[in-house]
This record gives structure tokens, C-alpha cells and sequence, in this order.
């Protein structure tokens, strides 16, 4: 009888001390560079800082023009523009300044967690807030549009979103603050 037709006690004690290993990596461990390439971490490679400025900068013009459109095409917004939204219908602000406060809030709630922002979190706060509203303007000067742009319009604003969180988190700067 051969190993192949069939499980025995050698290949069987083999397999479970195999299964036992531990497949995950201790806490905190993503965040240490590997000994062998000092420009990779364990999530990647790193981005130095002109490179990771540029990106982060990007992502978040690329965010603000996201939240714009779709915001504009009124066909639902994401869930937090959707508290920003109704933050500053409510207290007449401008979506901006809603997106500003409603941040700023929200990173005094990391004090007590101990959460230090990073670079990248507080220009979120102010590049998107900033932006939005004169993207917002420059959209609210087109023509009435008709169904089917505004599909079209949310479409690219959601892509728009996906490419600008690729920029944002691949610079590794700072969570976002919402």
C-alpha cells in the first residue's frame, strides 16, 4: 500500500504538525520593514516623501472632485457627505466648511483613543474642505442636466472616489479623519 492510497499515522502526524503552524503575523508586524529590503514594509514598498506628497496631494483633489460630482448629480451621496450635507442645510454653512467642522470633530473623538493624525489626515481635513466647495461652484454653472448624465456624472464621481482612495492610502500619510 502506498502513501497515495491512503492517509497512514507517519503522513497524517505530518500533516497536522503542519496545520498547527501559525499562519498569522503578530500584531504590529504589517508596520516592520522586512530585514532583506530595506525600501519595502510588509504592506508595500515605501513611497518617499516628494513622491508620497505628490500622491497625497492628487488623492485629495481627486477626493474633493469626487464628492462634488456626485453630491451635484443628487443621486445619493456617500455616508459621510451625507452628514455634511445635512449639517450645512441645517446651519446654512457651505458643504466645505460642513466637511471641515464635522473632520475636526471627529479627530478630537481620537484624543482619548490615543490616535495621533499623521501629515496626510490634516491636509484631508483642509484640502478636501477647501476644494469642495469651488468644485461644487464650477458644477452648479453647467446646464440642467438630463437623466442619464447625472448617472453618468455619479459613475465617474464613484470612480473618481476608488482612484483618489488608492492615491490616498498609497501614500501612506495618515488615515483620513472621517
Amino acid at each position: 500500500m502506498s502513501a497515495a492510497d491512503g492517509p497512514t499515522p507517519a503522513n497524517v502526524a505530518a500533516a497536522s504538525a503542519d496545520d498547527a503552524a501559525p499562519t498569522t503575523a503578530p500584531i504590529g508586524a504589517a508596520d516592520a520593514a522586512p530585514a532583506s529590503d530595506p525600501t519595502m514594509t510588509a504592506a508595500g514598498p515605501r513611497v518617499g516623501p516628494v513622491r508620497g506628497g505628490v500622491q497625497l496631494f492628487a488623492g485629495l483633489v481627486l477626493y474633493a472632485a469626487s464628492i462634488a460630482l456626485i453630491v451635484h448629480a443628487q443621486l445619493g451621496n456617500m455616508p459621510w457627505d451625507v452628514l455634511s450635507q445635512g449639517l450645512a442645510l441645517q446651519l446654512g454653512w457651505s458643504f466645505g466648511t460642513a466637511v471641515i467642522v464635522l473632520s475636526v470633530v471627529v479627530l478630537a473623538c481620537w484624543i482619548p483613543l490615543r490616535q495621533r493624525p499623521g501629515f496626510g489626515t490634516v491636509a484631508n481635513v483642509l484640502v478636501i474642505g477647501l476644494l469642495v466647495d469651488p468644485f461644487l461652484a464650477v458644477l452648479a454653472r453647467l446646464p440642467e442636466l438630463a437623466w442619464p448624465a447625472l448617472v453618468g456624472m455619479t459613475a465617474v464621481g464613484i470612480a473618481l472616489n476608488g482612484l483618489a482612495t488608492a492615491l490616498y492610502i498609497g501614500a501612506r500619510m495618515g488615515p483620513g479623519p472621517r
